[in-house]
């Protein structure tokens, strides 16, 4: 049976997980690890384009110990017409892409900063 306590715990330990993977209304969730790469969604919750974004992310084997750690940024693009496009627009959401250690079997992303203008 599962005291109280421990119950307790296991809410501080999910509270923790999730604020570790969000910043300020970005979010950024795993959805798949496939072919050596590691696959995130991230969305912008708040009412701004970001242009410039910092991710941290961590990579970790089977048994739970820590492979590798990352720190990988991404900008604003410029499309056909030369218009500046953002990482991701007020509201919306994207992806990124990125390369994995052979050994993960999971990982966990988390904003460390990103800019606005």
């Amino acid at each position: 049976m599962i005291t109280s306590h421990l119950k307790a715990i296991i809410g501080v330990f999910l509270l923790f997980c999730l604020s570790a993977c969000s910043k300020e209304g970005i979010q950024v969730e795993l959805t798949e690890i496939k072919n050596n790469l590691v696959l995130f969604a991230v969305e912008n919750h708040t009412d701004q384009d970001i242009y410039s974004i910092e991710f941290e992310i961590t990579y970790y084997s089977t048994d739970k110990s820590l492979l590798k750690i990352d720190t990988v940024s991404y900008s604003k693009t410029t499309d056909v017409s030369g218009n500046i496009v953002p990482f991701v627009k007020a509201g919306g959401e994207t992806t990124i892409t990125y390369s994995m250690p052979q050994e993960t079997s999971s990982a966990t992303a988390k904003v460390l900063e990103f800019k606005t203008e």
